[in-house]
């Protein structure tokens, strides 16, 4: 239940390219392609073997990141998410820039909810601690990219600081009380160690900011749920069952409705 979908960055101020001046080296990829390509269609499998092919055959940058991220799109829609942060990592190598490096840092953290083993999760941690740390050495004060870090110490926590995760999202909150990244990743959190008035709290302020954010008005739904408030559980899922696109969300919220009749 906690694979909801994490994305909240739609929205966010878009970053620039950091000058030359300030510009440091780009991380390296510090992934490999692992996709199970058999899970691939057949059409599927002849399109990545052109777009890999009309990478290799050129020299023109720009060309490459176009092909590179049709192969990363291809991926996401195969679920083959490290394969989706190798490619994002490419681009980044090929245009080094703040947001060249949240894609490819946000790419490994999102792989990491969906690997299948410690080691893996470690991995892709670790890639993404990477990404964020070259933003914030352009950019310290970019929030979203301390959040983000922040979450790689939830999932892979430091063994001397186990509660660093938290306090870095704490900072990004008392910079900026309305950050949507710090205040969801933090009822994200609440939930999962199954303290449900302290999410409610976290996801209602989000609502305030952002009413339309249907991953946070489904954790408030379990929320409400869990504190036995069963009406306003009621409503969210009423409401999510009847806007919602997300056919997962949709199906999620009527099992929830029938529980709660």
């Amino acid at each position: 239940m906690y694979l909801l979908p994490k994305a909240i960055v739609k929205g966010k101020k878009q970053v620039t390219q950091p000058s030359k001046s300030k510009q440091a080296d780009t991380p390296k990829n510090m992934g490999e392609e692992t996709h199970n390509q058999p899970s691939l269609s057949k059409q599927q499998l002849t399109q990545l073997a052109n777009w890999k092919n009309a990478i290799s055959s050129s020299t023109n940058k720009e060309k490459k990141i176009i092909f590179a991220d049709s192969i990363a799109n291809l991926f996401k829609s195969a679920n083959q998410f490290d394969s989706v942060a190798f490619y994002k990592a490419k681009i980044s190598e090929w245009k080094p820039s703040i947001n060249s490096w949240m894609q490819a840092g946000n790419a490994y953290l999102f792989a990491a909810r969906f690997a299948l083993n410690q080691a893996k999760v470690e991995k892709s941690v670790q890639n993404a601690r990477g990404y964020f740390d070259q933003v914030l050495k352009q950019k310290e004060d970019f929030l979203d990219a301390k959040a983000q870090m922040a979450q790689t110490y939830l999932m892979v926590p430091n063994k001397q600081n186990p509660m660093q995760g938290v306090q870095m999202l704490l900072q990004v909150i008392k910079k900026d009380p309305n950050n949507q990244l710090a205040l969801f990743i933090l009822g994200e959190r609440s939930m999962q160690v199954r303290k449900y008035d302290k999410a409610i709290e976290r996801f209602e302020k989000l609502l305030s900011i952002n009413p339309k954010n249907e991953n946070a008005q489904y954790y408030l739904g379990m929320a409400y749920v869990e504190t036995g408030k069963k009406l306003k559980a009621l409503e969210i899922f009423k409401n999510i069952e009847k806007v919602s696109t997300d056919s997962a969300k949709v199906a999620g919220a009527r099992s929830y409705l029938q529980q709660l009749k």
